[in-house]
């Protein structure tokens, strides 16, 4: 009778270090997404100027700020920039006290230095007041984060008793959006009136790896009952990839020295597959679980962005005469990041002994906020060979603070930064840039961050199964309760090159 009862319990452990391997993902997302996934903005004069550009960008990089301002310029145009994005991220976890007594975790820190970022945009105008664009670039973000031990490309536990475990070990992704951007101007007499539109596929690859607990697969943990560490695993997703189609819209008009902007850039609806792969702890590996399928898939939805901005120019350059002196801009940015209530994971079932166990799907509750920005930003030529500018940001929070996690820190933000432009030639600038991100430290009290236990039937979004210690409450103890600190530094290096 013992040993039926062993028997049955650890295959009921096998199932569900199993099973919390292949839903760990939604524990560690890193395409969600300025709010929470991208950090500052793209390209150096966006960097520079405190993230603008919808009102007054007239270059190539209109391809991604607002398609509709590109037909103002003539002849060939061509931004080439690279972001170097620095995240600074700690997080002590406060104690747990199960029975067996206190436990206490070490200060999480992420240990990746800086992530480069890409930009490239290329406009071409035919003919007077049209012009079409190509741009390939990648969000301004941080794709790969280590709250462990860096080894090589990969990211491993360093500490057992690290804070982060069930959230995040590491991740590295890569997120291209390739884009055909095309706008006309329309002379009103008084004004011109500019439409645009882009088309573009989005390519997204993710890799990351977390640390799962086997639990009970008869009676999940009670919270302050349960004492992590034990039975621990190793789940790594590979190549967890999707191409998804999107658009942007623009309009633009201007006046004098006047000029208004918005744009609209769709939301993306992502369902990426990937492979599962899984380290058994050594008390388990023995036994050889086996998946029916090494597939995975994880969904989310990444929020659609609308940029409105004002803008005013004036002034004569000293080193050229078709160029402003000065410039100012003040936009507002909206990310719709409420409607993302959740991430998801889907997986097959798990065969033990040949015996299918079936493995539920995994809804790990987000509930984030909408997320509102102001940017402001000028520019001015003292000399006939260079341009200075400066710029600030405030950005409210996506995550609120029962959800806050380390798989990406969406608190409140505020940038501040500079840069110059050095006019090398008529037909070539040079642009560098810095900016620092300050984030408000927070502590949470009341965390609603928990570890998955698929096969449990204690699983979201409502926990209502009666293996569930209450309605409602997850299984385990929150992960995220403690003091969250974050910090971002953004340095920026640009050429422009103009062929009238």
């Amino acid at each position: 009778m013992i040993q039926s009862w062993w028997r049955s319990e650890v295959r009921a452990r096998v199932a569900l270090v199993a099973a919390c391997a292949l839903c760990a993902g939604v524990l560690c997302p890193e395409t969600a997404r300025a709010g929470g996934f991208e950090v500052g903005e793209n390209t150096t004069l966006g960097v520079a100027t405190g993230g603008t550009g919808v009102a007054l960008r007239d270059d190539a990089a209109a391809a991604y700020f607002n398609p509709a301002k590109l037909g103002l310029r003539r002849g060939f145009q061509l931004v080439l920039d690279a972001n170097m994005l620095n995240m600074n991220l700690s997080f002590q976890r406060d104690p747990i006290n199960p029975s067996s007594g206190q436990q206490t975790f070490d200060e999480t820190t992420n240990q990746e230095g800086f992530f480069p970022v890409p930009f490239l945009a290329l406009s071409y105008s035919p003919f007077e007041d049209f012009a079409v664009a190509l741009a390939a670039y990648g969000p301004s973000s941080y794709g790969r984060r280590c709250y462990g031990k860096v080894n090589g490309s990969d990211c491993e536990l360093s500490n057992p008793e690290e804070g982060a475990r069930y959230m995040l070990v590491g991740s590295n992704l890569l997120q291209v959006y390739l884009a055909l951007a095309a706008g006309y101007q329309l002379d009103l007499g008084g004004g011109k009136l500019g439409v645009g539109a882009s088309v573009m596929a989005v390519y997204q690859k993710n890799t990351f790896r977390t640390v799962i607990n086997s639990g009970s697969a008869v009676s999940p943990p009670s919270s302050g009952d349960w004492r992590e560490g034990r039975d621990d695993g190793l789940f790594t997703a590979r190549d967890v990839t999707d191409w998804r189609p999107n658009a942007q819209l623009g309009l633009s008009y201007e006046k004098d020295n006047m000029a208004f902007g918005v744009s609209y850039r769709l939301p993306i609806r992502w369902e990426g597959e990937g492979k599962a792969e899984i380290q058994f702890p050594e008390s388990l590996a023995t036994l050889m679980p086996e998946l029916e399928r090494d597939e995975m898939t994880f969904a989310l939805r990444q929020a659609g962005v609308l940029r409105v901005g004002w803008g005013a120019r004036g002034g004569t350059h000293p080193g050229f005469a078709d160029r402003p002196r000065w410039s100012v801009e003040a936009d507002v940015v909206w990310e719709d990041w409420s409607k993302t209530e959740t991430f998801a994971v889907k997986t097959s079932d798990l065969l033990l002994a040949g015996r299918p166990i079936e493995i539920e799907d995994i809804n790990q509750y987000k509930g984030w906020s909408d997320v509102f920005s102001l940017r402001m930003g000028a520019s001015w030529a003292p000399a006939s060979f260079a341009t200075l500018h400066a710029g600030g940001s405030l950005e409210t929070a996506t995550q609120r603070s029962a959800t806050t996690n380390v798989d990406f820190v969406g608190m409140e933000r505020y940038g501040l930064g500079g840069g110059a432009t050095v006019h090398a030639t008529k037909w070539l600038d040079v642009t560098l840039a810095y900016q620092h991100i300050f984030t408000p430290g927070r502590t949470v009290t009341s965390g609603a961050v928990y570890p998955a236990m698929p096969t449990s039937k204690c699983t979201g979004p409502a926990f209502d199964h009666p293996n569930c210690e209450a309605p409602g409450k997850p299984p385990g103890n929150a992960q995220n309760e403690g003091r969250f600190e974050a910090s971002y530094q953004l340095a920026s290096l640009g050429l422009a090159l103009r062929f009238d």
